[in-house]
């Protein structure tokens, strides 16, 4: 016995040393032999790596892994074999995704990359997912006979059972038989699946068909629901019901106390919330279920991007998705799901006299009769041909999700990336108040929620205080710097089609919002990101299944660079300035805008009118729909150049190919006709009259190539000037801040600007470079007071080329790159101020003429 011990302990250590070595090693360096890849043990690179990375990097440059970064190193450690799908078919995203998604960003791709975070918006298909059906023939499945037609029926039909299964929608296996009366023995009926153009029309199927009883049937869902969602109640009053809406969940127990027994009621329930992420309250989705009466209806929308859903257990009468959120293609295509033997489904697929009918939907048919024999009542809900094409490419959308290990993989994948993304984001402070840098909305502003077992979904949203932690720095501020960072990032700000949900987390009440509207004109979508101080929109941050590490990375430092105060470099910059005197400014370019949008003409000297430069921007080119034209989406206006005659009192234009158009300025005798509503910028609408005819309507529509016509400024204008500007009557900058950007321009390798690029009335030279709006007033010569309005937000139409209009420029880029540099109290994207006169001290009938040489003082 001891020799076989002996002999053992012997051939363990002959065998055995080595083989842990053995083992030992390979973990180490080849990590790929055990399923995993470098990412798996994070490391610092040594002279070895250096060496080597020296050798193979085409700029000879070192540049360390983002394997090496121990932030990441931090978070593998957290998030275990829940991040990355490592036990995927596929291996670690960090290996398929610069193959699937190669124009996404990735830490070692030279090639130009984005990084993406919009995934509750769209998500995006792989490389494998659109070549697969390429080489498929599919055709119209009408023709029935046929391998083409055959194909894609059989195609059809197994993509319907893959998204059946997908749900846990398939009938249970007795379901065709009598029902037990032991409830564990009742076996579910399953759904039907029709297939519609996405979520909305689902939604619009059901509210139209929906048997409301008038004054005694409800529609309700709760406030954060999308606007499609929202949309089904103009059916339901249509038709003679009420709607209910309810913001806090203990207001469900009035609606259901409220809603007569005796009828059906309709109610939508968002299964996650696709502004901040919240899940539905499943105390509140039971007490609709379970209610007579009620038919209960689940938005999937963006639950079903990275959750698992059993519809068997969750027992809907109905649900909708959208196929381009979970697949990214695609597109126009979503699917409404039915509950057999539901009272909605006996309302959708009951025949109804006289209905319209479309093809492939009728057996037998007459023209000259009205005799007709409908096929299987489900084709009624659609007629027509299907999107047979799309329908068959969810095949490959549905491997995809196969590959990465199912739904479960991907909602592990994903919620530890979000985790990951508010713990950091919640680390964002300023260094000189110690204040917080990002206000979080929803369930993620709950600190708890980073360790709950069921967390929300992975959709965060926020706003962006400054230092003083009560200043908001607008979205629309934060898009564009954002679109101009290095990689550029995508996500989305605003209200996110959830006028609910931005109005609850927001603070804004009915009445503010019907106000912002009707006397601001503010609507969603547009660049009015913050009224007196108060948010309007938010940023979100919605991550997918294709979402990586180094997303959030790359967010979390544009935010840190761009808007986390640093406290010495803050005071340091506000001493610097304190010091500095205030020196007169000289006039070197003076350009007026005759017409809109058009180029400039520079002029030597000019008069002033009523506290604006005589005929500014009095002409625009209006298309038919009463909306001014932009150089922005008309890049030939540039090209279109007028030509103020004071003397004359008349105005030349011209245009490459195009005869000179003359145009009188004096009255002309169609001029007492009405005036006509003009929309300019965003939503501020102005009057104007046909100006030059028939004539002028055609010179101007046949150079640009849409119809429009010539309109001039009515005179009759409640308008605090009469002129189509924007937002004030003259816009002055500085030719040494013209010079910084340049400089910056130059660093990048990039072509210079002039001082046109920012379309001024005004160029004058010295003091600093940023300076104006820190003055109250400018006098010129002494005789015209001009109060500094505020400063001018700017856009991408900085880029544009002032001659051609053509688009392409870095200006904006190093315009953001100026802005961070110079200001010590970060604001919005500005350059250049607005004035407005205040004081005029010779006769006000007389114009004052501006001379170019002329001196603007701080004070008389």
């Amino acid at each position: 016995m001891d020799w076989k011990i002996s002999n053992a302990i012997a051939a363990l250590g002959f065998y055995g040393i080595p083989a842990v070595i053995t083992i030992w090693t390979t973990w180490r360096w080849f990590p790929s032999f055990f399923c995993m890849r470098p990412w798996a043990r994070a490391r610092r690179p040594n002279e070895d790596d250096k060496e080597y990375y020296s050798k193979n990097d085409s700029s000879n440059t070192l540049q360390e892994p983002r394997i090496f970064n121990t932030e990441k190193e931090s978070f593998l450690r957290r998030a275990g074999s829940h991040y990355g799908y490592p036990s995927s078919i596929m291996g670690h995203i960090d290996t398929w995704r610069p193959r699937e998604l190669p124009g996404l960003y990735h830490a070692e791709n030279g090639q130009p990359s984005e990084v993406y975070l919009d995934y509750a918006g769209s998500a995006l298909p792989w490389q494998s997912q659109l070549q697969a059906s390429s080489h498929l023939v599919f055709g119209n499945p009408h023709s029935y006979i046929g391998p083409t037609a055959s194909r894609t029926l059989q195609q059809i039909e197994r993509v319907r059972q893959q998204l059946l299964e997908l749900w846990d929608a398939t009938p249970d296996l007795l379901a065709g038989f009598p029902r037990s009366t032991d409830k564990q023995q009742q076996q579910h009926p399953g759904y039907h699946l029709f297939f519609t153009s996405g979520t909305t029309e689902g939604l619009h199927t059901v509210a139209e068909h929906f048997d409301f009883t008038p004054h005694q049937s409800f529609f309700a869902c709760p406030a954060t629901s999308h606007t499609s969602v929202l949309g089904m109640r103009e059916c339901a009053l249509r038709a003679g019901a009420s709607f209910r809406v309810w913001k806090q969940s203990k207001d469900v127990d009035d609606i259901l106390q409220t809603a007569p027994n005796s009828t059906q009621h309709l109610v939508v329930l968002p299964l996650e919330c696709n502004f901040s992420g919240d899940r539905l309250l499943s105390h509140v989705y039971e007490a609709f279920r379970t209610q007579p009466g009620w038919c209960v209806g689940l938005d999937m929308a963006k639950a079903a991007c990275t959750e698992p859903i059993s519809l068997k257990t969750w027992d809907p009468d109905f649900a909708v998705v959208s196929f381009y959120k979970i697949f990214g293609a695609p597109t126009g295509l979503g699917a409404l799901l039915v509950k057999k033997q539901s009272a909605l489904a006996a309302m959708l697929l009951s025949p109804v006299p006289h209905a319209y009918f479309g093809g492939g939907t009728v057996q037998v048919v007459t023209p000259s009769r009205d005799y007709i024999v409908r096929k299987a009542t489900e084709y009624s809900l659609r007629g027509g041909t299907s999107h047979f094409r799309g329908i068959c490419e969810l095949a490959y959308g549905l491997q995809t999700l196969q590959k990465l290990g199912g739904m479960a993989a991907i909602r592990d994948h994903t919620r530890v990336l979000t985790r990951e993304l508010v713990r950091r984001l919640c680390l964002l402070r300023h260094a000189s108040t110690g204040q917080s840098a990002i206000v979080l909305y929803g369930a993620w502003a709950d600190p708890k929620t980073l360790t709950c077992a069921n967390s929300p979904g992975p959709t965060v949203t926020f706003n962006v205080l400054r230092e003083d932690g009560k200043t908001y720095v607008g979205y629309h501020e934060i898009a564009q710097l954002a679109a101009l960072h290095t990689p550029p990032i995508q996500f989305r700000v605003g209200c996110f089609c959830n006028p609910g949900g931005c109005q609850q987390a927001l603070g804004w009440s009915d009445e503010e919002i019907i106000s912002n509207f009707e006397q601001m004109g503010h609507v969603c979508g547009d660049d009015v990101d913050l009224i007196e101080g108060k948010p309007t929109g938010a940023v979100r941050i919605s991550l997918g299944k294709d979402s990586m590490w180094e997303d959030i990375d790359v967010l979390i430092g544009f935010l840190d660079r761009v808007y986390v105060q640093r406290k010495q470099q803050h005071e340091n910059r506000h001493n610097a300035r304190s010091e500095k005197l205030k020196p007169d400014l000289v006039l070197t370019e003076l350009y007026v805008f005759p017409i809109k949008s058009c180029a400039a003409q520079r002029v030597q000297r000019w008069p002033v009118v009523q506290g604006q430069l005589w005929m500014d921007r009095a002409f625009c080119l209006v298309n038919e729909s009463g909306q001014a034209l932009r150089l922005s989406t008309h890049s030939k206006m540039a090209r279109i150049r007028p030509h103020l005659s004071f003397e004359l009192n008349e105005m030349t234009v011209t245009a490459p190919g195009m005869d000179p158009l003359i145009l009188s300025l004096s009255q002309q005798d169609d001029h007492g006709q009405d005036s006509n509503a003009i929309r300019v910028c965003g939503s501020h609408e102005c009057r104007g009259v046909v100006w030059g005819d028939t004539v002028a309507a055609r010179w101007f529509s046949a150079f640009l190539g849409v119809p429009c016509w010539l309109a001039r400024h009515s005179s009759v204008t409640t308008a605090k000037v009469s002129s189509f500007v924007n937002e004030q009557p003259i816009l002055m900058i500085r030719q040494n801040a013209v010079d910084a950007i340049n400089s910056i321009l130059q660093q990048q390798g990039k072509s210079p600007v002039s001082s046109q690029h920012f379309r001024p009335n005004f160029v004058v030279q010295g003091g600093e470079e940023d300076d104006s709006d820190n003055y109250k007033h400018w006098w010129y010569k002494q005789t015209i007071c001009w109060q500094v309005v505020g400063p001018c937000a700017r856009c991408n139409m900085v880029d544009l080329d002032p001659t051609s209009g053509t688009k392409g420029g870095s200006t904006l880029r190093a315009l953001a790159e100026y802005h961070q540099n110079q200001r010590s109290f970060r604001g919005p994207l500005t350059f250049g101020v607005f004035l407005q006169q205040v004081e005029h001290l010779e006769d006000k009938e007389e114009p004052i003429w501006l001379q170019v040489g002329g001196l603007f003082c701080e004070s008389r």
